[in-house]
């Protein structure tokens, strides 16, 4: 997520509370997102460094829900990881997915 785009989509996601053309923008670029995370995991299944399991599906979707606009906001916003973020997704995906995490 980006630094430019997550307050947008904060912002859409509480207007869509209560507006039906925010909340319908919100929910068609929220599964247009969503829709392109397979894509995303099919670049390292193609490695064989990916496990068998979870599947390629449980792939996309755990990096989606972990790097959308409210883990952003919440981290980088709310707490001030401006440093931290990506590097907090290594550890917990390595384990998750790879055949072979670093370090093990």
């Amino acid at each position: 997520m980006s630094p430019r785009t997550a307050p947008i989509f904060v912002t859409l996601g509480d207007a869509a509370q209560t507006d039906m053309d925010c909340a319908a923008l919100f929910t068609e670029i929220t599964n247009r997102h969503a829709a392109n995370f397979p894509k995303l995991a099919a670049d390292p299944r193609s490695t064989r460094e990916l496990r068998a399991e979870p599947s390629h599906q449980d792939v996309a979707d755990v990096v989606w829900a972990t790097t959308g606009f409210e883990p952003y906001a919440q981290l980088v916003t709310g707490r001030e990881w401006t440093r931290q973020f990506g590097g907090y997704l290594r550890e917990p995906w390595g384990r998750l997915f790879l055949t072979n995490p670093a370090g093990q």
